[in-house]
């Protein structure tokens, strides 16, 4: 009699163990259960993370325009007084970035149910699921926290204001007005006034009346700005 060999497993037979990644759901199927490799093996193979999502739930463009306004009320306070303060300013474009993508974060969240039934935002990574619920908590609170550390780092005035811009953006004006009054425009602009104080507040106190005036005059341009996008959107 012919003795039998024993049968080798076909490789799509091989069962490789399995680890579940809990990160998100969407297109790049995060969350997926992905394949170790062989045992013995030191690789570990994980899930690419798409950043372009990300990138564009925090809305850089805005995040660019405080940074630009926080850096103006530095160089106003600079000017005049001897060398460029470079790590007074790098803490204002970092402090001022990361709380502007932190609340970008935390009021696309509060909002994702409206935006899910306007055309202009029916696209956000949110809802459509490109990130998470939980990605995008992660993200805000990350954002959030260093932003808040950066801004203590310059001094008690500075880290007021703008923590009093990330409460009046997210609470005021998105949580608590937004769907309530037509006037939550009004109180959602004192954001960028706040950051162009903080900004100032940065290498010089007290400020001055004209950088007070000028912060206002920054203030009637957010809310002009939002009203005619009001209007141009009003079907929404």
């Amino acid at each position: 009699m012919k003795r039998q060999l024993p049968r080798r497993a076909l490789p799509s037979q091989v069962v490789r163990p399995y680890v579940r990644v809990p990160l998100a759901r969407g297109p790049a199927s995060l969350g997926a259960a992905v394949p170790l490799s062989h045992p013995g093996s030191s690789t570990f193979r994980l899930p690419r993370v798409h950043l372009a999502p990300l990138l564009a739930f925090v809305k850089p463009h805005i995040d660019v325009t405080f940074v630009a306004v926080g850096v103006t009320g530095t160089l106003l306070a600079w000017h005049g007084t001897g060398s460029l303060p470079v790590p007074s300013l790098t803490l204002v474009v970092g402090s001022v970035a990361l709380l502007s993508a932190g609340a970008e974060c935390w009021t696309n969240m509060h909002d994702r149910d409206i935006d899910a039934l306007m055309p202009r935002t029916a696209r956000r990574p949110l809802v459509t699921g490109q990130i998470s619920l939980r990605q995008a908590a992660l993200l805000g609170a990350t954002c959030t926290a260093g932003g808040l550390a950066l801004a203590a780092a310059l001094g008690p005035i500075p880290l007021l204001f703008l923590a009093a811009a990330l409460i009046n953006n997210v609470v005021v004006y998105s949580m608590i007005t937004k769907r309530a009054t037509p006037w939550s425009i009004v109180m959602g602009s004192v954001v960028v006034p706040f950051t162009l104080w903080a900004g100032y507040a940065a290498i010089r106190v007290p400020i001055p009346p004209a950088v007070w005036l000028l912060g206002a005059m920054t203030g009637v341009w957010v809310f002009v700005h939002i009203w005619v996008i009001a209007l141009r959107y009003r079907d929404d």
